[in-house]
């Protein structure tokens, strides 16, 4: 739903050896329409990149391609660690957006996300709740269920970094 979502990674390594993550936004024909080199910090972890509101949100329909990277030798960009998907922004139909304004609580929110497929924000609503109530048993409950239900079960209790969040 969102023009300037935010995009969710695992780093696995420990950030004990100063290094750099690049996140990268495509757009269908493959034109660079964001890049952003940040050290990384809070690893192992759970780290995000929000589309800054400094650049055009992404078009209703088109479908978007970005790659995140974990710089493992600077010097030999060959040997660098990386994943790759897809992102697609709809258009959201006038009975989910009633729903999602008479929900009550986030956790409603991320219950119509998910009912409707918008992974998105499912998980970024989530993963932000976690992240600012670490000590919410409900919230750690409905995160482990989310990580289940897509087989990473083992990143459930990973922590989430704010390592990658507010860079522009």
């Amino acid at each position: 739903l969102s023009g300037h979502p935010t995009f969710w990674f695992y780093v696995p390594y420990s950030a004990n050896v100063p290094r750099e993550v690049e996140f990268v936004l495509l757009d269908e024909e493959e034109n660079e329409l964001y890049k952003t080199v940040v050290p990384i910090s809070g690893t192992p972890g759970i780290v995000s990149f929000h589309l800054p509101e400094s650049k055009p949100p992404l078009e209703i329909g088109q479908q978007y391609s970005w790659q995140f990277s974990y710089r493992c030798n600077p010097r030999i960009r060959a040997e660098d660690d990386y994943v790759a998907g897809m992102v697609k922004r709809v258009a959201p139909n006038a009975g989910l957006m009633s729903q999602l304004e008479a929900a009550k609580t986030p956790l409603e929110r991320v219950e119509l996300y998910a009912k409707n497929g918008l992974w998105y924000e499912t998980l970024t609503t989530l993963a932000e709740l976690r992240r600012d109530n670490p000590r919410d048993e409900d919230i750690a409950a409905e995160w482990r269920e989310l990580m289940r239900s897509i087989g990473l079960d083992h990143l459930a209790d990973e922590p989430i970094s704010n390592c990658c969040t507010n860079l522009q």
